[in-house]
């Protein structure tokens, strides 16, 4: 499984409370992939793209319920990790495992943005696929949709942060990595 290494060499302090284990999750195009790749950086952790697990090479089958638990669970049980994704209904237990649960909550227009916007969009096919799944997951079309989300984020008991504006994204970072 592929793993983003921290690859900043500049100094920044952590700050004493930070978390060891975050989970990152939210629609397509939300910024959670971003996100995690700053944290990464400025805290040291490495980062796992729920996408890696979901999808055989190729990103045209997926993997059976058990393999993904499975491989989750392995991860999830390390003392370091950042996890992004925007899966539910196979994730509870890692969720449970995390220091800091982040659920980026941004609106839909700005996620369309986002995805018409993305770089690294392999085909035309998959940019619509993508869009799609945006669509289908804020109106709650989707099994990995928007009220189930937010029934995960509002059960969960630690430490948890909703990032729905650009300014909110700024002060978690400013809060979890001194400059």
């Amino acid at each position: 499984m592929k793993e983003i290494q921290n690859r900043d060499p500049s100094p920044r302090s952590i700050s004493p409370t930070a978390p060891n284990r975050i989970y990152i999750f939210g629609g397509t195009g939300s910024g959670k992939s971003s996100l995690a790749e700053t944290l990464s950086k400025g805290l040291n952790l490495p980062v796992h793209d729920l996408d890696e697990i979901q999808w055989k090479k190729g990103y045209r089958q997926t993997r059976d319920s058990a393999k993904k638990k499975k491989m989750l669970d392995e991860l999830s049980h390390s003392n370091k990790w950042i996890i992004e994704g925007a899966y539910t209904g196979w994730i509870e237990d890692t969720v449970k495992r995390c220091d800091l649960l982040i659920w980026m909550d941004t609106p839909l227009l700005k996620s369309i943005y986002r995805v018409l916007n993305r770089q690294r969009t392999i085909q035309r096919v998959r940019l619509w696929d993508i869009l799609r799944f945006a669509v289908k997951y804020r109106l709650n079309f989707s099994k990995s949709n928007y009220q189930e989300t937010e029934r995960i984020y509002n059960q969960y008991r630690g430490r948890k942060e909703r990032v729905q504006t650009e300014r909110e994204r700024r002060e978690l970072l400013a809060n979890l990595i001194l400059k």
